[in-house]
């Protein structure tokens, strides 16, 4: 049997999917114009390493999409492991019967604008790392370490006279305490660096200050990581020896760490392994040596800042994060004390001045009208 369906009915059908795909593409439109400062920044941002890559160590040595796959297993596993136990589950519930034609219609839900800026937001943050890491390892390029005795002698003073990983001797004397700061350090610094700026990218919760957070993330990266860090070349108190001469006045602390040398997550082995990677003028990921200020601690301390943005537990925890990521880091020898107080100032400095700039050139702007 042949059912005729009049002509009225298939043009209106056709004006309904035409409109609603200019809809969506006005929408994508308009919240690509909302953050077009954080592509813009990027952009330059890439620009001006690229530029400097090619006058001094050349185009290969830039290289911002070098932790694009890392970020891709990671984004797809995370996106399975949401699927499998958050999405699949209720719709087998729901619909028994037919679950693939409801999971692909429940899919097709999540394809929304704010989806498609939203990962745009996290393909930024990939970009920017691949940027910071090239930059900082042409840093030495730039400039000799000179500053490491600068901060030790600083760190000393400011600490009654020792340097501070000294009180925090016990932590790496115990072996067991020496692995928990390990792996603390290493997993759950790089878990909160791909998990909170996601959390920010999609949250309904974090609209109003979204903006504000990525050209933050952003400038610190440049100003903080690059720029200063380029400014005052220090590499760390493991590395005071081979950057200062004075090889007895940590070597202490390098007797500690090393008894977990071949260990997995090793503080020894990997800052061994960097320093390898230095002399031999290589560049791999998670690359590169300087001390002051810290990225660790100017990332902590921006957690701290939309931590208490979506509520004072959330804030005090992230509080305590930070002072855990503090103490690992100078414990472990990666930083003295001082790099960890400057990025805290610092980092907070940028996100009142982005603050202060959005509300003076977006003074009427309602950015909670744009909520995912």
């Amino acid at each position: 049997m042949t059912i005729h369906v009049p002509a009225g009915l298939l043009a209106s059908t056709k004006k309904v999917g035409a409109s609603t795909q200019s809809a969506f593409l006005a929408e994508l439109r308009e919240r690509f114009t909302e953050y077009r400062l954080v592509f813009a920044l990027t952009a330059v941002y890439g620009l001006a390493a690229m530029a400097v890559a090619l006058s001094i160590a050349g185009e290969q040595r830039f290289a911002p999409l070098s932790y694009a796959p890392t970020w891709l297993r990671g984004g797809l596993s995370f996106g399975f492991l949401y699927l499998m136990l958050m999405i699949l589950p209720p719709l087998l519930r729901e619909r028994p019967d037919r679950p693939l034609l409801a999971l692909g219609l429940r899919l097709k839900e999540y394809l929304t604008p704010a989806f498609v800026v939203g990962v745009s937001l996290i393909a930024v943050q990939v970009l920017v790392m691949g940027t910071f890491t090239s930059v900082k390892n042409m840093l030495p390029q730039l400039a000799p370490y000179s500053w490491d005795a600068y901060f030790a002698n600083l760190d000393a003073t400011l600490h009654f006279g020792a340097d501070p990983w000294r009180y925090l001797e016990p932590l790496i004397a115990n072996s067991w305490s020496l692995h928990a700061v390990e792996s603390f350090y290493f997993t759950a610094w790089m878990l909160a660096l791909g998990i909170v700026p996601a959390i920010i990218a999609f949250s309904p919760r974090f609209v109003p200050i979204r903006l504000r957070f990525f050209l933050t993330y952003i400038l610190c990266w440049i100003v903080i990581g690059n720029v200063l860090a380029g400014i005052f070349m220090s590499a760390g108190p493991v590395y005071f020896g081979d950057v200062a001469g004075d090889v007895a006045r940590f070597k202490p602390l390098s007797d500690h760490l090393v008894t977990h040398s071949g260990t997995f997550l090793s503080a020894f082995d990997i800052q061994r392994s960097l320093w390898f990677v230095h002399e031999r003028g290589m560049s791999e990921l998670g690359s590169g040596i300087s001390a002051f200020p810290s990225m660790h601690i100017a990332m902590a301390t921006l957690w701290v800042i939309v931590g208490f943005h979506a509520g004072r537990r959330f804030g005090v925890a992230a509080l305590t994060f930070l002072a855990a990521i503090e103490t690992a880091a100078v414990a472990l020898g990666w930083h003295y004390a001082v790099d960890g107080y400057a990025s805290i100032v610092l980092a907070f400095m940028i996100w009142t001045a982005v603050g202060g700039a959005l509300r003076v050139f977006r003074p009427a702007r309602d950015t909670a009208a744009s909520s995912i």
